[in-house]
């Protein structure tokens, strides 16, 4: 089923929206994917909630939900597991 021009920019709109906030591109596009079931729109939610999140990088670091924590002076990591996993002597780290 085809969707007209408007609901097309306001389904991309809102995964552009979500993506741009939470940081989740494929949660956003999956969320699309399930509430309209059409497969066709994956590709326009993708563009549009990759290009958002990008423009939200670009000009703040921080999603909506560490916003908060580094303006209070608790940032945090980037890649919190990779550098647990650096840190870690090997032998600490090989032992199963």
């Amino acid at each position: 089923p085809s969707l007209q021009l408007g609901a097309l920019a306001s389904l991309c709109a809102m995964a552009g929206l979500i993506a741009a906030t939470s940081g989740g591109i494929l949660s956003a596009a999956a969320m699309v994917l399930e509430i309209t079931g059409n497969f066709g729109l994956v590709l326009p939610t993708l563009l549009a909630a990759t290009s958002a999140y990008l423009l939200r990088r670009h000009f703040l670091t921080d999603s909506y939900f560490t916003l908060p924590l580094t303006r209070a002076g608790q940032g945090i990591p980037e890649n919190l597991y990779q550098r647990y996993l650096t840190e870690k002597p090997c032998a600490v780290v090989d032992k199963r």
